[in-house]
Formats: structure tokens, C-alpha cells, sequence
């Protein structure tokens, strides 16, 4: 459980003190392994891991929204969809794997979601 607590600091940290990268990517370190989780198109940044090693956060996409994402070692950062709207960010992933964020839906109201697969905002 600390080595867990450990990477969230590592993945937070590096995401606002990377300061040689411009714009800073969020990196996974694990002992002296660092991680590119990549980006959407835009900059990243990563706020959650959980005991399992997935992270979740939210990266600007090329058309410069916001999106949330999902990373696992396996598939690399997927984006998370949104409630029929342009955007979403994720803020903190469980033990479960559910994502708590925000979505806009169609009429580009943001509203409270949470996703309990890649293709299921509710």
C-alpha cells in the first residue's frame, strides 16, 4: 500500500516539475522505471493511481478539449467518453477501477460522472 502511495506522489510530482519537457507529460516512475503515459494530442496530466497500477487523469486533445483518460501498462492511455458533450476529466480511480470526474453531456452542461468500464459514463 506505501510503494502504491509512493507512485501517486512520483506520477503528481513529475507531472508539475517536469519542467525540461514543454508542456510536462505525466510519467508512471516504479523503483527506477520511468513511465511516458503518453498524451491524446495535447498536454497530460495524471492524478490517480490505484493498487492495480492504472492511472487515470485528463489530456487536451488535438482539437484542444479536455479528455479523460484511463492508462494501464496493457492498452496504453485510452480516452474515457463523455455524456454526449465535447469534454470530461477525471479526477481519482479505486480499487475497482471506477473513474470519478466530471462529463458534459449534449447540451454542454458538465455534470458529475462516474465510469465503471471505457465505454460506460453514468
Amino acid at each position: 500500500m506505501m510503494g502504491q502511495a509512493l507512485l501517486a506522489l512520483f506520477v503528481v510530482a513529475t507531472a508539475l516539475l517536469s519542467g525540461c519537457a514543454k508542456p510536462p507529460l505525466p510519467t508512471l516512475f516504479k523503483t527506477v522505471e520511468s513511465i511516458d503515459l503518453g498524451t491524446l494530442g495535447g498536454n497530460s496530466r495524471a492524478v490517480s493511481i490505484n493498487d492495480a497500477g492504472q492511472v487515470v487523469g485528463t489530456s487536451r486533445r488535438a482539437d484542444g478539449k479536455r479528455q479523460a483518460f484511463l492508462w494501464t501498462r496493457g492498452t496504453g492511455m485510452t480516452p474515457l467518453p463523455t455524456l454526449g458533450g465535447d469534454s470530461s476529466r477525471a479526477f481519482a480511480i479505486n480499487s475497482l477501477g471506477q473513474v470519478a470526474g466530471m462529463a458534459d453531456d449534449s447540451e454542454g452542461v458538465s455534470r458529475a460522472c462516474l465510469w465503471e468500464s471505457e465505454t460506460s459514463p453514468h
